[in-house]
């Protein structure tokens, strides 16, 4: 019996891209313009370095934990 590998945060949230909330559009976002960020802290910094809004943040926070990621 072989073990699944845990999801990273990326796949997941490429999963959310059909959601018409605030995470949806993030994901969208992500797929589209952020190629190298895989990870909650990676895609919190380049968030932040690229002066996204509080409602992305707040949204990147909301996903984080959804995934599970506090």
């Amino acid at each position: 019996m072989s073990e699944q590998k845990p999801q990273t945060f990326r796949q997941w949230l490429k999963e959310q891209m059909h959601r018409r909330d605030p995470i949806g559009d993030l994901a969208r976002d992500v797929q589209a313009d952020r190629p190298g960020a895989r990870s909650v802290d990676d895609l919190r910094l380049v968030l932040q370095e690229h002066d996204a809004s509080a409602n992305a943040l707040d949204a990147l926070e909301r996903a984080a934990q959804e995934y599970g990621q506090p």
